[in-house]
């Protein structure tokens, strides 16, 4: 069994976490409504899916061999899991579990589509799924065409999107105040991983940022993204579309610039570089709680 979660990697998942409870408190902060069962089982569909994705793409890394050439990753965090590799789990069973995993977290969402009226929460996750299982398979491969980035920004800024939508059977543009940072923040954890992946990514046509802008430009658009991120929190304060208890999110502003500090110093050196890939994690987890609890205080 534990082999078949290291696969999963559902350490990952903490950023499913908040983004989805980001959507359900700016329902409650926007509209005054919140349905717990709703939310769980929200976020129940959100974690199968993400889950899925990353044995997939853990296949996928295998296959192309990636995985086998990467001699820099950094597991858990970056490199996939490295049990296919190792031989712990099968090609074959990583499917399906992948699969299983997939089509549980599906029914999951058409259930929430059934009970929710339209069909919008049914749009948002067909395209969710196809940004997050487009990034290696479904024969678009997003990573390799250079839109990787954006599609862990789009794919988890409509994750905010549909929690909000389930809980209030609508949407209103307001909400992207929320969706926007959380997508910005959530797309950093990829671009920050990509730097030990670089090389095996460059090797097998993976176009990530990272390969396509070199390293220390990739962090200068590391640090405006993680800048835009808080600006647009603030901004929107300042309109007006936030309360101002989500300021509470600039907590955790130092630490994306503390990720860039020491990225800079240590580009090209692993595992030294581990830190700011920490850095990034946190920065995601800590900034989009933070948020989702201004809300919740508003």
């Amino acid at each position: 069994m534990k082999k078949y979660i290291l696969l999963m990697r559902p350490q990952f998942g903490l950023v499913t976490v908040t983004s989805v409870l980001a959507g359900a408190f700016a329902a409650r902060f926007l509209d005054g409504v919140f349905h717990p069962w709703k939310f769980v089982l929200t976020l129940l569909a959100a974690l199968l899916l993400h889950l899925a994705n990353n044995v997939i793409n853990d296949v996928d890394d295998f296959l192309s061999g990636n995985d086998p050439a990467n001699t820099k990753a950094i597991r858990p965090f970056s490199g996939g899991s490295g049990v296919i590799l190792e031989g712990l789990v099968s090609v074959r069973q990583g499917r399906i579990l992948a699969y299983t995993l997939a089509f549980l977290g599906a029914a999951l969402g058409l259930y929430l589509n059934a009970i929710t009226p339209g069909n919008l929460v049914l749009w948002i996750g067909l395209i969710g799924f196809f940004l997050v299982f487009g990034y290696t398979n479904l024969g678009v491969r997003l990573g390799y065409r250079g839109l990787g980035e954006l599609m862990i920004f789009l794919a988890w800024g409509l994750m905010v999107v549909g929690s909000y939508v389930v809980q209030t059977g609508t949407w209103r543009p307001e909400v992207l105040w929320v969706a926007v940072p959380t997508g910005l923040l959530t797309m950093l954890v990829l671009v920050i991983n990509e730097f030990a992946d670089r090389e095996a990514d460059a090797a097998v046509g993976r176009r990530t940022w990272a390969v396509l802008f070199g390293e220390r430009t990739t962090l200068v658009l590391y640090l405006v993204s993680a800048l835009i991120a808080f600006l647009v929190i603030v901004l929107g304060v300042f309109l007006g579309h936030l309360p101002k208890t989500a300021l509470l999110a600039l907590v955790a502003l130092p630490l994306p610039l503390e990720a860039y500090r020491h990225g800079a110093r240590t580009v090209g050196q692993m595992p030294a570089f581990l830190k700011s890939v920490q850095f990034t994690i946190l920065t995601q987890v800590l900034a989009v709680a933070l948020l989702s609890l201004g809300l919740l205080l508003a």
